[in-house]
């Protein structure tokens, strides 16, 4: 049995399908009114106003414990692999309460004992009335009942290392130049590369210039972002061009206005993507 346990006190239920597996609830979408749904203990009215997809959604109210919620029997297979969907839109915040939680749980009842027991397969908690419609759902294994073991054990005060390898989540970290390019800080560089896969260089902002206006020199940051990298790492540069006032702009730049800004900025522009570009 599928039970839809909601800690909320009034919601919109909407269930949809969007892939080719075969749908083994029956009136999934409500469109049949309570058809086959369980609604016992609160009232459970089908409605067309507010839905998500379809032409209907069931609309919950007047439920006194949080297991109160729609239902329906379904005959599943030890061992097989379910998945389940949901829309759900509260339709009000509960006075006083920040925000509430949804849950589903399966009720499982075996014919050869006639033991039950549920099982909570997922949650969405911190849900409000403004967050509108929100999918719920997961998939999940049956359980078979019977299993053989070997070999058990159960131990305590273990020593655990976690070795943090490079992936495509963005984690890094901003640097100043001379950091990477020292030998001075090998301790830091190796902490760097041993964490990181992302880097962002302070240099390259246009008041770091280490030249002049004529002859600009931003070598430091380019060899900290070559080093980098050497590597592996993806690099940025924190800001090349930062469109704020202040100190972030050197002092003949704020000075400048019209057509000469326009093309001092271009300058740099081709300057700084011409010392990076393919980096």
């Amino acid at each position: 049995m599928f039970s839809f346990i909601l800690t909320c006190v009034f919601v919109i239920w909407s269930l949809e399908r969007s892939d080719g597996a075969p749908e083994l609830l029956q009136n999934p979408g409500f469109e049949n009114g309570t058809n086959h749904w369980n609604v016992g203990g609160f009232t459970a009215v089908a409605q067309t106003a507010v839905v998500h997809g379809g032409h209907a959604a069931l609309k919950c109210s007047g439920r006194t414990q949080t297991w109160q919620g729609p239902s329906q029997d379904v005959v599943v297979k030890p061992g097989g692999q379910y998945a389940f969907s949901s829309f759900f839109k509260l339709a009000a915040d509960v006075p006083g309460v920040s925000s509430q939680s949804v849950a589903i749980k399966i009720h499982f009842k075996f014919k050869d004992t006639g033991e039950d027991n549920f099982f909570q397969i997922t949650n969405r908690p911190r849900i409000k009335a403004a967050d509108g419609w929100v999918q719920l759902g997961a998939d999940f294994l049956v359980p078979t009942r019977e299993f053989q073991c070997d070999g058990q054990l159960l131990s305590s005060s273990l020593d655990s290392l976690i070795d943090h390898t490079k992936h495509l989540f963005g984690f890094g970290t901003q640097l100043r130049s001379d950091y990477i390019v020292s030998p001075d800080y090998k301790q830091l560089q190796n902490i760097i590369y041993y964490l990181f896969n992302w880097a962002t260089i302070e240099e390259y902002k246009w008041t770091y210039n280490r030249g002049t206006r004529e002859h600009p020199d931003f070598t430091m940051a380019v060899a900290a972002t070559d080093e980098l990298r050497k590597h592996g790492l993806n690099v940025r540069g924190h800001c090349m061009f930062w469109a704020v006032g202040g100190a972030t702009q050197p002092s003949y730049v704020t000075a400048m206005s019209g057509q000469t800004l326009k093309d001092t900025v271009d300058e740099h522009i081709r300057y700084m993507t011409g010392i990076t570009k393919g980096k």
